[in-house]
Order: C-alpha cells, then sequence, then structure tokens
C-alpha cells in the first residue's frame, strides 16, 4: 500500500529574500519536493518593505501562502497564522523566525489539529 503524500508548511517572512535561512529554505523545499513531499511557503505580509511575491519568485515556489501581519500587534499576527493552519492543514510546519506559529499551533492543536511543529 502506498503512503499518503506528507505536506510541509515553511513559514517565514518576506522582507529579505538573500541570507542564510532563505538559502537553506530554498534548498530545503526543493529536497522535500524531489522526495515527493507536497511543499507550501507561506510568507508574512507586513505593514511595509514587504514584497511577497518577489519572494515568493526568487524561491521557485509553486504554493504560496500569505499570512497577513499588517495588524502589527502580537494577537493579530497569531491569529493570522491560526487561520493559515486551519485552511492548510499541513503534517508539518516550519517556523523561520515566524515565533507566532508556536501559538498559532496550539490554538490549531486545541481544535483537533495533528500537524507537527518543528
Amino acid at each position: 500500500m502506498k503512503r499518503a503524500r506528507q505536506s510541509i508548511l515553511s513559514c517565514i517572512y518576506a522582507h529579505n529574500c538573500w541570507g542564510g535561512i532563505e538559502s537553506w529554505l530554498k534548498e530545503m523545499i526543493h529536497s522535500f519536493e524531489d522526495a515527493d513531499w507536497s511543499t507550501s511557503l507561506a510568507v508574512a505580509r507586513g505593514k511595509r518593505r514587504i514584497d511577497v511575491e518577489s519572494f515568493a519568485r526568487s524561491f521557485g515556489a509553486t504554493d504560496v501562502k500569505e499570512i497577513d501581519d499588517r495588524t502589527g500587534i502580537h494577537e493579530g499576527r497569531i491569529a493570522a497564522t491560526t487561520a493559515l493552519l486551519r485552511r492548510v492543514k499541513a503534517d508539518v510546519a516550519v517556523p523561520l523566525n515566524q515565533a507566532h506559529l508556536a501559538r498559532a499551533d496550539g490554538r490549531a492543536k486545541r481544535e483537533g489539529a495533528v500537524m507537527r511543529l518543528v
């Protein structure tokens, strides 16, 4: 019996496309795709200096989600990230400089989510 395809969601800010974390993430996304994982990239959109589209293009990502971080407050970021987790229902989530994902993961798990947080 063939195992169900696993999914991974990587969550990151969008203000910087070229750095160590970004290079690692680009390589990781493509490695998971090569291993037949379903990959999604969630990019946080803030109030300024954020270009989600350019960031996604630089990664060559095909499935890009947006986290609306424009509220500028802690609770707004958690709520936006929780809403994303409810929609995506990934098997694994990887927060990269996205501390709000841990709180959002806790809320989603109280509602029955089974995602693993890396």
